[in-house]
């Protein structure tokens, strides 16, 4: 195992500890990623870097950096041992960014250092500037997507760079997912595009239960019997293929409770 990924895993343990938020680990896709209740439900930031090329670009190329000696703004609510953890933190990242200044991975974990710290401006300033340096990646693009939705407010920021984050990376599940919960919990303008994005999610992969189900519960609590109806059942079925036992009768009690199932 890489000292990378060692560091990352002896951190996340540290924070099941103290419990500060909700982080995820994104693994290479088609494995589910791993869940750690922290603060924030809705907190999904990554701090890996997903599944795409990491690529090296000309120096000159580069844009201008934001700079790395401003000032760490922490959670007031934080205790001092979790702001001891985060600084050390911090400062190592920015040690190797130091020294490479290219570094998509390490710009991520900064963002991420950054976000639970309670800095969200220079949670922000990380994952744009990673966005700019990788412009393909979609990584960097979701959290930002998630930093602007639930943190600052601003859901056109949100929309933006969720719709990149799933351009760059259609089969990325909870892509879709976060730009449902952004049109349907938050955006209310564009309450609308909610089943859209989830119908676009499926056309790119239609075997995944998460969207099917999803999209049922949308139409379930619209009103919409005979779609909610539908996508229930395509998801039973995919399940019983599969043999998933637990969610099968979780999403069958769902359904029964609009039309009971034939025996």
């Amino acid at each position: 195992m890489s000292s990378f990924f060692s560091k990352q895993i002896i951190f996340v343990l540290v924070f099941i500890l103290i419990a500060v938020g909700a982080i995820f680990v994104l693994p290479k896709k088609a494995e589910t990623p791993t869940t750690i209740k922290e603060v924030k439900t809705e907190d999904a930031t990554i701090k890996g870097t997903g599944d795409f090329t990491i690529e090296q670009i000309p120096i000159e190329n580069i844009p201008k950096a934001p700079s790395l000696d401003r000032p760490v703004y922490f959670n007031a609510n934080l205790s001092e041992e979790v702001k001891k953890i985060l600084t050390d933190r911090i400062s190592a990242d920015i040690a190797m960014l130091k020294k490479n200044i290219g570094d998509i991975e390490t710009w991520i974990l900064l963002g991420a250092d950054y976000k639970a710290a309670g800095d969200y401006g220079g949670a922000r300033l990380a994952w744009e500037y990673a966005n700019a340096i990788r412009p393909a990646n979609y990584v960097s693009f979701s959290n930002l997507g998630d930093l602007c939705h639930f943190y600052l407010k601003d859901y056109p920021c949100a929309e933006k760079n969720l719709l990149i984050s799933i351009k760059n990376e259609p089969a990325y599940i909870a892509g879709y997912r976060a730009l449902y919960d952004l049109y349907a919990l938050s955006y209310k303008e564009k309450f609308s595009e909610a089943p859209k994005i989830l119908l676009k999610g499926l056309a790119v992969n239609p075997k995944s239960v998460d969207l099917m189900i999803l999209l049922a519960q949308y139409y379930r609590d619209t009103g919409d019997k005979g779609n909610a109806l539908l996508y229930y059942d395509k998801a039973i079925a995919l399940l019983t293929t599969a043999g998933d036992t637990a969610r099968l009768e979780a999403v069958k009690s769902d359904r029964t409770a609009l039309i009971p199932l034939t025996p």
